[in-house]
């Protein structure tokens, strides 16, 4: 988990074993197709040839024909890709996101080398079209630019994931996969690829930038996201440091970490957590739990047998030096919404448990709205009430714009 400096919602839904299930199903691809073909499994090799001959687009094309799909392909190539992510990196470096600019990086450069070490390693030639593979001097298996499309997509995907909404994952997931099937289509079509290059291509792109994501959470990293625009967000940064959503598995924990000059104030969605430190606590649906670090502190969460939802808030600590502590208020109580007191003047917050069909007047303030789908955050009118219709769980933010005097970025 860690501590955090930017105003963010990111997620944590599996351990990393789970998490990269996904790399190792790609690696398989990538690794069963590389044997049938450096073994010459005549099956394989047979369906490769038809369709390159079948997709082709000849000898004798026409230069429009050659330079439309030059230009098609042209978003796998690594300068495409290092256009498109070098002003990403800046602003990731900006932001001050430190491991999201890391992988990045590795992500967009590292592919193309890995790549050309597989190359290397199956010594595949290329189709021997004469305006095709002919004129190329590299290897091969895997396509390099189906590896950079894959790439690019799946590492932007990543970024954006958590400010889309769920019509806006499903729309330019689709647009990505189609970005990723005319790149790898273009190359058939150029003649400089078999299809197993192509497949190969993709899942090695996919299942490479997977895998440097996983690393990167892994070793304490959060989940790398686009720091959000907006004027009220930063001007939030002076008491609000970062908002995150938690979905953990049963069982499964952050692992034991340390925080300091920093107020966590974990709202527990459903489930159960058990924290651990000085005693164990167990927060469980509809329960508030506010972590003072102060001088600093080590410790854990651990999911219930039902699991967890947490929307934790990380607060600057009003006051830097103090002996750390832990508390739980059991807001849900009563009516179910209502103000949380959290022993600072600075930051008040408001929760609600909306039913299904009802509807709650909600007072101004930073609003962040979590459904068992997905959470969304966003300032109300400083004059007069919002309203929520459930099934959902509002929290609001009143919080002090003014920065301690402390204070240093």
């Amino acid at each position: 988990m860690g501590q955090a400096d930017h105003v963010t919602t990111a997620q944590r839904v599996h351990p990393i074993g789970v998490r990269l299930l996904p790399v190792a199903a790609c690696a398989l691809v990538v690794v069963l197709l590389g044997v049938g073909v450096a073994t010459g499994w005549a099956p394989q090799l047979r369906l490769d040839d038809a369709v390159s001959r079948a997709l082709y687009a000849g000898d004798d094309r026409s230069r429009t024909v050659s330079v439309v799909l030059e230009v098609l392909t042209a978003p796998g190539l690594s300068a495409f890709r290092f256009l498109v992510f070098l002003p990403v990196v800046v602003l990731l470096l900006r932001a001050r996101r430190w491991v999201a600019a890391a992988w990045v990086t590795v992500s967009v450069v590292g592919v193309g080398v890995a790549n050309s070490g597989l190359k290397e390693l199956v010594g595949r030639v290329r189709p021997g079209f004469a305006e095709g593979g002919a004129q190329v001097d590299s290897l091969s298996f895997p396509s390099g630019h189906s590896a950079g499309i894959a790439c690019l997509v799946t590492t932007a995907l990543v970024l954006a994931w958590p400010g889309l909404s769920r019509a806006g994952r499903r729309w330019w997931t689709l647009a990505g996969v189609a970005a990723v099937v005319v790149v790898g289509s273009t190359r058939m079509l150029l003649g400089v690829h078999y299809l197993s290059d192509v497949v190969a291509g993709w899942a090695f792109g996919v299942g490479w930038t997977l895998l440097v994501v996983g690393v990167a959470r892994g070793c304490g990293g959060r989940r790398p996201e686009l720091p959000p625009p907006g004027r009220a967000h930063r001007r939030l940064r002076r008491t609000l440091l970062r908002i995150a959503e938690d979905r953990l598995m049963p069982g499964a924990g952050y692992g034991a970490h340390h925080h300091a000059d920093v107020d966590v104030v974990a709202v527990v969605l459903a489930g159960s957590l058990a924290h651990n430190w000085g005693g164990r606590a167990t927060l469980r649906a509809g329960d508030v739990g506010v972590l003072r670090a102060g001088t600093g502190l080590v410790h854990d969460e651990v999911a219930g047998a039902d699991g967890a939802h947490v929307l934790q808030t990380y607060l600057r600590t009003r006051s830097p030096g103090q002996e750390p502590g832990h508390r739980t208020v059991r807001w849900a109580a009563g009516l179910g919404r209502g103000w949380v007191d959290l022993g600072r003047p600075d930051a008040r917050l408001w929760v609600a448990r909306v039913q299904a069909d009802d509807t709650v007047a909600v007072p101004p303030g930073l609003r962040v709205v979590a459904t068992r789908q997905r959470v969304w955050a966003g300032p109300l009118p400083t004059q007069g009430e919002g309203r929520v219709t459930g099934p959902a769980t509002v929290c609001v933010w009143q919080l002090d714009r003014a920065r301690p005097l402390w204070a240093v970025d």
